[in-house]
């Protein structure tokens, strides 16, 4: 009895910058899946009109410059929050930089917490996330990587790192 399973997002790992060049990288959110991670582009341009229409949205409302300036911004992160409720097929279509990795070459993932000049954990630097393929070695930079959350994804998604 051969049986596929429906691919389904499992979760997403928000702004994460993918190191293209020596001084030069694209921001990225991973969308784990039960069959593979997709890297899915967050562009200069979709931050910028996401940011308007959320400003433009809390000016019709009558919002302060401050509440309106902070809608804006939390507006950014719905962009990744969408991916959780899209089909995968659909968020590789959405942006021509979009690309995929099936789980099963996915070798290694390495964490590095990044820390600030005092040292401070609560207040750290850049973190590194390496995804180690079979062709391949991704690296990944953000701030305030939560990494419990991000094995705990990866697991779930049969990715054993």
């Amino acid at each position: 009895m051969n049986q596929t399973m429906e691919e389904s997002v499992l979760g997403v790992v928000p702004h994460m910058k993918l190191k293209t060049g020596l001084f030069s990288s694209k921001e990225f959110t991973l969308v784990v899946t039960n069959q593979r991670v997709i890297f899915a582009r967050l562009s200069k341009e979709m931050v910028k009109e996401t940011h308007q229409e959320a400003v433009e949205k809390s000016k019709a409302e009558n919002k302060g410059y401050w509440e309106r300036s902070m809608m804006g911004y939390a507006a950014v992160n719905q962009i990744s929050a969408a991916y959780e409720s899209m089909h995968p097929e659909e968020i590789i279509g959405e942006h021509p930089d979009n690309f995929f990795v099936p789980g099963q070459y996915i070798k290694k993932v390495v964490f590095k917490l990044g820390d600030n000049q005092m040292g401070q954990s609560s207040n750290r630097g850049t973190d590194t996330m390496i995804v180690t393929t079979h062709s391949e070695k991704l690296k990944l930079t953000t701030h305030g990587l939560k990494v419990k959350d991000v094995k705990d994804l990866f697991y779930r998604a049969a990715i054993y790192i």
